[in-house]
């Protein structure tokens, strides 16, 4: 058991109050993307009903704002990244506070640019990546749900698939390589003037982030660099000792300090900066195709193989626990776009999207077992939930 993580995960659970079932309820909606209609359905997950439908330019890859209060589309092929009031508002009482239930509502503004891509929340502030202008727009989290959208331009010099992290008013931007096609290689850091403030040439073949209170973690395909403090300072984590792969997807625990990634076709990494072994793998029994942490519990992370099933990840042990066959296997080899399933954590349950089939199911996390199946139809694959416990009154 690593001490760290382990640490960690009582210093957590000491923090969080008590909650009693008859004294709160939870309050669950998810945002599901059609990957061919280019339709979002709200889906209250107290009904399982359908409470809005919304038709966008493109199929869109779907993000949660943290805040709860907006879902982002990112319309790739339209060109665009459009917002959806969620509906739900948070009501601080000092010792506690509520969820409060609105209509969810799509959202007149929008980003435009060529081919948004890479899509980041950090500190308050969005980042979009452009890929085939390599611009970068920055904006307030809260203002598009305000009915505004401005943002502030930065250029990465050349059009790449780059990514963009926003800080200390300006972001942390990809370095766009000489030879097209090829992933960026190393940072330049931008202040909010837009003047370079900051470089580095470590991070070869960038891909992947996450953010972890001010820890920012990038994929790269020599190791994970790590940004912190002000300025920021840079540290690349070597895959000393590790078997042939890389990681290019990135979760930030919230109760943990440690990073999940990926690592090859049937790899997961955990990724502990301060520890003395930096990066474990643990292997898997069949090819990866998508995860995420318990939004609870970061000790625990679900992931979706290409067999169908989900297997539960205890991060602290490194070790997999309990499985559940969820869907049908999928082909692997299908190509970037073919439509694939995507799981989603919601509380007690899990959701894990099911484009052969039109369905989305719902993996209870006590059972850890298949309890039912939403029917949506069409093919439906992104998937964001917002939602919490809120208190009876």
């Amino acid at each position: 058991m690593r001490v760290a993580l382990l640490a960690a995960l009582l210093l957590s659970s000491a923090n969080v109050p008590l909650a009693y079932a008859e004294d709160t309820h939870s309050v669950w909606r998810a945002f599901v993307a059609d990957s061919a209609s280019a339709n979002v359905s709200v889906i209250d997950l107290d009904s399982d009903k359908t409470i809005a439908t919304y038709k966008l330019a493109a199929p869109a890859t779907l993000y949660a704002a943290k805040g709860r209060h907006a879902v982002f589309a990112v319309q790739g092929k339209a060109n665009q990244v459009q917002a959806i009031s969620t509906g739900l508002t948070v009501e601080d009482h000092g010792d506690h506070a509520d969820l409060k239930l609105g209509d969810p509502a799509l959202l007149a503004p929008q980003a435009e640019g060529q081919k948004p891509a890479h899509f980041v929340e950090h500190g308050g502030k969005l980042a979009i990546f452009f890929d085939e202008s390599g611009k970068v727009q920055l904006s307030d989290a809260t203002l598009w749900q305000k009915g505004t959208y401005e943002s502030v331009e930065l250029d990465s010099g050349k059009p790449h698939h780059g990514v963009a992290v926003p800080f200390n008013g300006g972001a942390i931007v990809t370095k766009p390589v000489s030879e097209d096609g090829k992933l960026p290689s190393g940072f330049n850091v931008f202040d909010a003037s837009g003047d370079i403030v900051g470089t580095t040439e470590l991070c070869a073949d960038v891909h992947g982030e996450a953010s972890s209170g001010d820890v920012i973690a990038f994929g790269c395909s020599d190791g994970v660099l790590i940004a912190n403090g002000p300025k920021p300072d840079f540290t690349l984590l070597p895959f000393t000792d590790l078997p042939e792969g890389r990681v290019g997807t990135l979760l930030a625990g919230k109760s943990l300090d440690y990073f999940l990634g990926n690592y090859g076709p049937k790899h997961v990494a955990i990724i502990e900066p301060e520890a003395e072994t930096p990066i474990r793998l643990v292997s898997l029994p069949d090819t990866r195709v998508h995860f995420v942490l318990n939004g609870e519990n970061a000790r625990f992370a679900y992931l979706l193989l290409a067999d169908g099933s989900v297997q539960e990840l205890d991060s602290v042990r490194g070790e997999l626990l309990r499985k559940a066959q969820v869907t049908k296997a999928y082909a692997t080899d299908g190509g970037h776009g073919t439509p694939m399933p995507r799981i989603a954590y919601a509380g007690d349950e899990l959701l894990v999207t099911d484009p052969a089939t039109g369905k989305i199911h719902k993996l209870d996390l006590k059972s850890f077992a298949v309890t039912g199946s939403i029917e949506l139809g069409g093919a439906p694959s992104s998937i964001a939930v917002v939602g919490g416990v809120t208190a009876d009154h």
